[in-house]
Formats: C-alpha cells, structure tokens, sequence
C-alpha cells in the first residue's frame, strides 16, 4: 500500500494535484482511498492500493512521516491569494499571501515535490508519473487533463465543501473552488493601489523573487 500526502499551501492547486494523483493511479486500475485530513493512515483498512490524502497544515511534522510520498503545489501567491480572497472575502490578500509563505516554508524540505500551478502539462504529469512509478500512455495523461478539467467545471457537484457528501469526500472539490478556470496573473486587475500595497511589502517580494515570479 502508498500513502501520499498533498499538503502546504492554499489556493494553489491541491485540489487539482490531489485529484491528478486519485485519477494517475485509478486509470492503471488501482483502488484509491482519498480524503482530507486523514489522522493516523493505519486506521484505514488494507483494501486499498493507494491512500491519498490532502491537508493544508499540520502541528507537528512528525504526521508526514506516516507517508511515502509528501507533494505540495506552488502558485504565484498573488494570485492564490486573490482566489483566496475570492471564497473568504475577510481575509486580506496580504495576510493570505504570508499564510502561503509560511506553508512553503515549513514543509519546502520536506517534500518530494512541488508542483508548479503554472506548469500544469503533459510533461509535468510525465515528471509526476516518475516520481510516483506510474507508466501512462500520452494518450491517457491526455484522458485525465480532460477528466480534470470536466470535474472543474461540474455542476451537478456540491455547491460548497460538503464533507458528508460522498463524492466531496472523494474529491474534495465543490464548485465554490473554481475561482479562475486555470487563469494566472489575475493580480494585474487589481485596483493600483492593492498592487502597491502587495509590492511594497518586501517578505511578499522576495519569496516572489524567490519562486521566480518577480
């Protein structure tokens, strides 16, 4: 049995890697148990091929050493933070902004990957593929994209996070989590005075610099 873990930052495609690595495992005919938060992974009954689990933070990081496998995305945090925003209007884009610093931070060394929202593509689920010693077909990562990008835009799904609902539990998607049909650099429509604001504020800069997005 693999345990993988997506964790770390909001916003920034967890629900879509968590479902690539759900559907790159069940298309080679494996049974996948995935949900969010999944406190002690050897509770789960040995019925499964793979436990696939998704959080975003975590007190002590002693609970990834339960995993084989430990993901997290990464997104210009400007335009998580404006998608963040977007679901939680009380939460400033700054203050999300450091939120996802401080993710990064805390789990950056302690995963196997991170996966780059904005170099979502074949190759990069190729790259994926590897690391998870998956052997797919061209024409079957294409098959996910496409099943990817149908459940993003599902409307017979939840309306918001469900996590009595069965498929949300599967999932983990509703259709309150498509903020920007796979759109970056929303942040240039921000009012001037936000950019500004964002810009000036130099621990926001230089981890964007950092990540190459500056």
């Amino acid at each position: 049995m693999k345990k993988i873990c997506i964790v770390g930052t909001i916003a920034c495609g967890s629900t879509r890697l968590f479902n690539l690595v759900r559907l790159l495992y069940e298309k080679k005919g494996q049974t996948v148990y995935s949900r969010w938060n999944i406190e002690d992974v050897n509770e789960i009954e040995n019925d499964y091929d793979v436990i696939l689990c998704k959080i975003h933070d975590v007190q002590e990081l002693d609970y990834l050493d339960q995993y084989d496998m430990k993901l997290m995305p990464i997104r210009n945090i400007l335009d998580a933070a404006i998608s963040t925003n977007k679901r939680f209007p009380d939460r400033s884009h700054v203050n999300i902004c450091h939120f996802n610093i401080n993710m990064f931070r805390k789990f950056q060394s302690n995963v196997n990957l991170i996966f780059r929202y904005e170099d979502f593509s074949i190759f990069t689920i190729q790259e994926l593929c590897k690391l998870l010693q998956i052997d797919l077909r061209i024409s079957e990562i294409i098959e996910i994209m496409r099943e990817l990008e149908t459940m993003l835009h599902d409307k017979t799904i939840v309306k918001i996070d469900d996590h009595d609902d069965e498929t949300y539990q599967k999932t983990l998607l509703s259709q309150d989590h498509n903020t920007s049909n796979g759109k970056s650099n929303k942040f240039i429509f921000l009012e001037d005075d936000q950019i500004e604001e964002l810009l000036n504020d130099t621990v926001i800069t230089n981890f964007l610099m950092e990540t190459k997005y500056l």
